[in-house]
């Protein structure tokens, strides 16, 4: 098995991480930092109905989450179509990584007993023939857990973002997101039943991303990553940047603590939709 690639002493950049950090993986020790990240990986921890013999992960990115659902046992496949990701990815992972198409799935007919795809419909021009393809590898009952960008159109951060820049194609998104009935109408339609569907990351938590989504463009030379992400994947994005992420650090627990004012807002549904639904 090819060697994992860790952060060692000499390579920590002006006390940005420290010595307890030292042996880390640079995508866990930014995930410790990424407050919308955090709550989306206990969306899909805490919904998930068991732990499949053999589950597939689409949606890659920096390969944390894929991580830690590995941590809970079962056997793995990763998949992106993006190349940096799965780059990025294959040092933290223990699963098989494996580059797709929005076409086409590279597996047999139901061979997967659950199926992770966080963040990624939003990315993909025929959504629905995209999960009639995952229904196709998912076995009879089997599960899919889904998140996607819960589409507001008057939200006024949303407005902000676009006035600024940061359109959809920005993102990578060919779609701005869905509507509670069009992500409904779209899994059901493409042979699912949905059991669990809500919804997570408000305004505040919002606010902080965007913020530091801004910081991260503004601070360094283009990032050369996945383009469906804003967030750095290699270590290049990070080095480039390294004011911004001993800032990022110092200011992180209150970053955290103005995040947690979204239980303030009793009667918001957040920007963040979050699905579970059986194989019919």
């Amino acid at each position: 098995m090819e060697k994992k690639i860790l952060w060692s002493p000499d390579r920590i950049f002006m006390g940005i991480f420290d010595q307890e950090n030292a042996l880390m993986e640079w995508q866990k020790i930014l995930f410790k930092r990424g407050i919308k990240k955090k709550q989306k990986l206990k969306k899909i921890l805490d919904l998930m109905p068991f732990i499949p013999e053999r589950g597939i992960f689409i949606g890659c990115e920096t390969g944390v989450m894929g991580s830690f659902v590995e941590n809970r046992g079962g056997k793995w496949v990763h998949c992106d179509k993006e190349d940096n990701s799965l780059l990025s990815s294959k040092t933290i992972l223990k699963g098989t990584l494996v580059k797709i198409d929005e076409n086409s799935l590279p597996f047999k007919d139901k061979i997967f007993d659950g199926a992770l795809i966080p963040d990624f419909l939003e990315h993909i021009e025929n959504d629905f023939a995209f999960l009639k393809e995952v229904r196709r590898i998912i076995k009879e009952k089997g599960f899919i857990l889904i998140t996607v960008p819960h589409y507001k159109k008057n939200s006024i951060l949303i407005r902000f973002k676009k006035l600024i820049g940061m359109k959809d194609e920005f993102y990578g998104h060919v779609r701005p997101g869905y509507k509670i009935e069009e992500i409904k109408k779209l899994v059901e339609d493409s042979g699912f039943e949905i059991d669990k569907l809500g919804f997570y990351s408000g305004s505040f938590t919002e606010i902080v991303e965007m913020a530091l989504n801004i910081g991260f463009l503004l601070s360094g030379r283009k990032r050369e990553s996945y383009k469906g992400s804003i967030s750095p994947l290699n270590e290049r994005d990070i080095s480039s940047r390294k004011l911004l992420f001993k800032i990022h650090g110092i200011i992180y627990p209150f970053l955290q603590a103005f995040s947690t004012l979204d239980r303030l807002l009793l009667f918001q549904k957040g920007y963040v939709i979050y699905l579970r639904a059986r194989k019919k």
